[in-house]
C-alpha cells in the first residue's frame, strides 16, 4: 500500500530508483503483513535493506505487546529486522464517504524506539500519514 504519491514519486517507485528510504515514508507496508504494527515494520526494513527487500516473500510476527508499544519482527530470506514501536499519539479513522467528529474512531499512530539494525533509527516509519 502507498500513499501520497505524486507523479515523479510513483516513477521512482516503480522504476526503483527513488532512494528507498524516501520511498517507505509513502509506504504502507503489505497487506499481505495482517497487523499494521507488521506493517510499519515492513517499511522500516525496506528503509534498511532497499528495493531487494521486495524480491522474496515477507513475513512477520508480534513478539510482544501492550497498550503502550510492541516488540515486532519482520522477514525475508536472510534479512531480519525487529522493531520496538511506542505509540506516540493517534490518527482518526474517518467512516467511508464522512467527515471526521467527536465519535470517530481513532488508530494508534506509532513511532520507532529501537531496531536490531540501528539504520533504522535513522527512518521512524509512523502510522497514519509521513
Amino acid at each position: 500500500m502507498w500513499g501520497f504519491l505524486d507523479e515523479e514519486t510513483l516513477h521512482g517507485i516503480v522504476s526503483r530508483t527513488l532512494e528507498p528510504s524516501v520511498a517507505a515514508s509513502h509506504y504502507r507496508g503489505s497487506t499481505l503483513l495482517d497487523d499494521r504494527r507488521l506493517q510499519i515494520a515492513d517499511a522500516v526494513a525496506l528503509a534498511n535493506f532497499g528495493w531487494e527487500w521486495f524480491d522474496g516473500v515477507r513475513s512477520g510476527e508480534v513478539l510482544a505487546h501492550d497498550d503502550m508499544s510492541a516488540l515486532v519482527s519482520v522477514i525475508n530470506g536472510a534479512h531480519r529486522l525487529t522493531v520496538r514501536l511506542v505509540v506516540d499519539g493517534s490518527v482518526p479513522i474517518p467512516r467511508c464517504g464522512a467527515m471526521p467528529d467527536a465519535s470517530t474512531e481513532c488508530e494508534a499512530r506509532y513511532r520507532v524506539e529501537s531496531s536490531s539494525d540501528r539504520r533504522a533509527l535513522r527512518h521512524a516509519v509512523l502510522g497514519g500519514r509521513p
